[in-house]
């Protein structure tokens, strides 16, 4: 088979396709392109006059997006293929003129667990929750990295340790992607085992090369690479109270998450169920810089409406030392 002189041209040729029927606002084409996988395969070949080489281009889409468009295939495709032969004119004897737009194949039901995109995944993945952090690190310390994954849930902090957050029917490497892609934060536990999985360093790379923030904790293995010019914790892995306190005392510092992390302890502080956790949230927001009136007041309706908030002694303490306007004595 002749070699194909389309094939590092897909994507561009695809792109050109969708930005030409955009501009035309033909919506439907466009959500096709922009949703299909395409590829370019030698499909006929014509012997005569030195030899004619025929190409056609594949669009695999989801089988929803097949499913809407199946009644009327035949016409979307001649539309794109006319469009098609308008963009890749001549290319000597190789010629691009045939789409087909066909369905991506599902595994039988059963088999695997269904389909869902990739934000759905993630929304499981984190449990909804709006800070999301990767704990790297090597089987041995799966306990510790669980540990610390409960106590940043306590924080309304997502943790993922891919031992336990793979559901055993899905693809445990598409998993760890999804969380890899849609990660804030990225936590190594560098100890001495940390260099003995084959993932580790991968990890490391993925978190490097997407310029998440790397927090890594130094308990064993001095830091190495790329990770040696990330934000260090010298601290125990079994010290998980401690440690997710000086994760999220680092998170409250950095100019792009502090926000929605002062936001996201606000939230965990209202619903918390531990007179513990209590008092380390209120810790952290008085860490985090001044507290407003109107927050002030919404720790005053959450100790109103939480037991457990209204019994710690710091939110206690804080109380007392801020009672509201209206009952500042003259």
């Amino acid at each position: 088979m002749q070699e194909n002189p389309f094939n590092d041209q897909v994507s561009s040729i695809v792109a050109t396709l969708s930005c030409i029927f955009k501009a035309q606002e033909r919506k439907e084409y466009v959500k096709i392109l922009d949703a299909a996988s395409p590829a370019i395969e030698e499909t006929e070949y014509d012997n005569w006059n030195g030899g004619t080489y025929y190409y056609t281009l594949f669009l695999e889409v989801s089988v929803e997006i097949f499913a809407m468009i199946e009644s009327a295939l035949s016409k979307h495709e001649s539309e794109i293929a006319a469009k098609l032969q308008a963009v890749v004119r001549e290319n000597g004897n190789h010629i691009l003129n045939r789409v087909v737009i066909r369905p991506q194949l599902v595994e039988p039901a059963g088999s695997v667990a269904p389909s869902h995109s990739e934000s759905e995944r993630a929304q499981v993945v984190w449990a909804g929750k709006p800070i999301k952090v990767f704990i790297s690190h090597q089987h041995a310390d799966k306990v510790a990295a669980s540990n610390l994954k409960t106590v940043l849930s306590k924080f309304n902090i997502a943790g993922f340790v891919a031992h336990e957050d793979i559901e055993p029917t899905l693809p445990w490497q598409s998993e760890i992607k999804i969380a890899l892609n849609t990660m804030d934060v990225f936590v190594a536990f560098l100890t001495s085992n940390f260099r003995n999985s084959k993932w580790t360093d991968q990890e490391v790379g993925f978190a490097v090369a997407k310029k998440t923030l790397i927090i890594h904790i130094r308990d064993g293995q001095d830091p190495y690479g790329f990770i040696g010019e990330t934000q260090s914790l010298s601290l125990p892995i079994d010290q998980d109270e401690k440690l997710g306190m000086e994760i999220a005392t680092i998170l409250l510092k950095n100019p792009t998450l502090k926000s929605k992390v002062r936001e996201t302890l606000f939230v965990a502080l209202e619903n918390i169920n531990s007179h513990n956790f209590a008092c380390k949230i209120m810790k952290l927001l008085q860490k985090a810089g001044v507290i407003t009136e109107s927050e002030i007041q919404r720790i005053r309706d959450a100790a109103s409406n939480n037991s457990w908030v209204k019994g710690a002694f710091t939110i206690k303490n804080f109380l007392a030392a801020n009672p509201p306007l209206n009952e500042v004595p003259f």
